[in-house]
C-alpha cells in the first residue's frame, strides 16, 4: 500500500483504529481523516500549533513539526 500512496503523490496521515479484547485484534477502520478521538490525543505531543500543522499539510510544504520528548500512547 506504501508504493501506490507514493504513486499518488499522498502526503499526510493515515489511521488504522481496532478493537482490543482478549480474544484479539480487530481492525475497524482504515482513514486518512483527522477524526476524534485521535487528533484530540496527538495534539498533546505535540508543540507545533494545530493551525500552523494544518496549514502546512494543506499547502504540502515539506516541513518537521515539533512535539515533545519521549513517548505517548492514547487509549479511549
Amino acid at each position: 500500500f506504501e508504493n501506490k500512496l507514493r504513486e499518488e503523490n499522498y502526503v499526510g496521515y493515515m489511521d488504522l483504529n481496532c478493537i482490543v479484547n482478549g480474544n484479539g485484534i480487530y481492525p475497524l477502520e482504515f482513514t486518512a481523516r483527522f477524526g476524534y478521538p485521535t487528533i484530540s490525543i496527538q495534539q498533546e505531543g505535540m508543540i507545533t500549533p494545530m493551525g500552523e500543522f494544518f496549514y502546512r499539510l494543506a499547502a504540502g510544504e515539506d516541513f518537521k513539526f515539533k512535539t515533545k520528548k519521549g513517548f505517548q500512547i492514547g487509549v479511549r
